[in-house]
């Protein structure tokens, strides 16, 4: 997690195993915050998550999308049916994981 403007939190990383605690009635969890930008200006916090790639701002068809276009709730996660082929491609040894942000879309 980064702690952002008025001190929200703003997932990072575990979005799907987020939703499958959320689908089976997990209320809470323990995370780590990476980063605290809670006193910066929304426009500088949003600099800073593009420049240390802790965000993807494409959609699933590819369009570059807008920050306020990003679900508000682990619910309203939108399933990305490329980055799912990639996982099961990488899961059949098709590819192996790597550690650079977003490999997969690569």
């Amino acid at each position: 997690m980064v702690r952002g403007p008025r001190g929200e939190l703003y997932m990072i990383d575990h979005h799907h195993l987020t939703r499958a605690l959320f689908e089976i009635g997990v209320k809470s969890a323990y995370v780590a915050v990476l980063s605290d930008w809670s006193r910066e200006s929304k426009r500088k916090f949003w600099q800073k998550m593009i420049e240390k790639k802790f965000t993807y701002l494409i959609d699933s068809n590819g369009k570059a999308i807008d920050p306020a276009d990003l679900p508000q709730h682990i619910e309203a996660l939108q399933d990305d049916p490329h980055r799912s082929l990639a996982y099961f491609v990488r899961e059949q040894n098709g590819f192996t994981k790597s550690k650079k942000p977003f490999s997969e879309f690569a």
